[in-house]
């Protein structure tokens, strides 16, 4: 079903909006509206601070949380696959100084090209990579100590213990991947477990693909590569071009996908197709969705572009709510807060912005910025319990923001 969609939404500039008295969780704090090229200093912005550095030789494209925050997984150019401890944020001061973050475990030329993606399972048990060198690698992790079951709890050993499992049934680049959330009924023969299948999309073919990663673990690298392997649970076609982005929210059949092609599709596994196309809030000549994600009720779907712009979409009543523009470069990536209330989003302006989503979407909506790298931002993400977040760059480095506790 394509909604019809004719109404194009105004764009506002974010050097416009007024400010407005929001939540910091529960309690008030102001935001200033104004978003400018100078980071805004007023007494009132939340100062967000850099808590922890990592460095590497190379752009680092993707970052992703442990499911209980205490850990970060980190892919780069370079083909390094880092698993990092998130700092302690108790007894945080202003004038904290960063500090290099503890690396728990550290894999060298881990894929043949650049690691463009990294997702961690809902249990922790598996964290999965797409590369540019098409393939998908699944590394069985300790759930608890964050490095390979393999290593037996030794940190020594954790670089080296434990063979990834090498999926190929992609036929471009990997660029995003998400693990499914929960059980649910994907046909009538197969019901997924918890943390057992994996959406993954790209170039190429620009299909979306459903995998059993339980399968994958036994699956006979002897088998022709001819026959399609038992693993890949379901194709989905529809898009036109790369899809840059997948979000899965809740457990469940749903999740949404964002392309070059200018459209988001919102599927449901039970269904053969998408259940719901969305235009670019331009029209058919709009720009392209480079992040997407879904606020956890399955009502907002808020999209970054590349023209700059966030577009907010109401899912149930098939419109347009808003677009307004806080950024002056590509919007690489788009998250809600825990809570909902908050987007982070990150851009190849160099900045993090916060658009506080109390009230009324289809207004002017304040917005802060809150952390600024020296070169393209590429990834944005929160912390799962509290808002606290951690950004990757093309100025070779992974930064943990917060505010200070002291």
């Amino acid at each position: 079903m394509e909604p019809n969609i004719n109404e194009k939404p105004s764009i506002v500039n974010s050097s416009s909006q007024p400010q407005a008295q929001r939540t910091d969780m529960d309690r008030p704090c102001k935001l200033n509206g104004e978003v400018s090229d100078t980071p805004d200093t007023s007494p009132q912005t939340p100062r967000y601070i850099p808590v922890t550095i990592l460095e590497d030789s190379q752009p680092i494209r993707c970052i992703a949380f442990h499911p209980s925050g205490r850990l970060y997984a980190v892919g780069s150019n370079s083909k390094f696959l880092r698993v990092c401890q998130y700092p302690s944020l108790q007894h945080l001061s202003a004038n904290h100084v960063a500090t290099s973050p503890v690396v728990l475990m550290r894999r060298q030329k881990y894929h043949k090209g650049s690691i463009y993606c990294v997702a961690w399972s809902p249990d922790g048990r598996i964290i999965a990579t797409g590369s540019n060198d098409t393939t998908i690698r699944l590394l069985q992790m300790d759930p608890t100590t964050g490095i390979p079951d393999a290593a037996c709890g030794d940190p020594e050993i954790a670089s080296t213990a434990g063979q990834a499992i090498e999926l190929r049934y992609h036929d471009g680049t990997v660029r995003d991947i998400a693990f499914l959330l929960g059980s649910y009924p994907c046909s009538d023969t197969i019901t997924s477990t918890p943390s057992s299948h994996l959406l993954s999309a790209g170039a190429g073919d620009s299909r979306i693909y459903l995998v059993d990663c339980n399968r994958a673990q036994t699956f006979d690298l002897s088998t022709p590569k001819s026959t399609p392997p038992n693993y890949v649970v379901r194709s989905m076609s529809g898009h036109t071009a790369a899809v840059y982005s997948l979000s899965v929210w809740s457990p469940g059949s749903l999740f949404v996908s964002g392309s070059a092609d200018a459209t988001a599709r919102l599927w449901d596994l039970r269904a053969p197709a998408p259940v719901l196309i969305v235009p670019s809030y331009s029209g058919s000549q709009g720009s392209a969705f480079a992040s997407v994600t879904v606020e956890p009720n399955c009502n907002l779907l808020a999209s970054g572009h590349e023209d700059s712009t966030i577009s907010l979409f109401d899912l149930r009543g098939a419109r347009y709510i808003n677009a307004y523009r806080p950024h002056s470069n590509e919007v690489r990536s788009v998250r809600f807060s825990p809570t909902a209330y908050y987007l982070l989003s990150a851009s190849y302006d160099k900045r993090v912005i916060l658009t506080d989503f109390h009230g009324d979407l289809s207004q002017p909506l304040p917005c802060v910025q809150l952390a600024e790298h020296t070169d393209k931002i590429i990834q944005a993400r929160w912390h799962p319990n509290q808002l606290s977040f951690i950004t990757s760059s093309a100025d070779k480095s992974v930064i943990s923001w917060a505010l200070p506790t002291v």
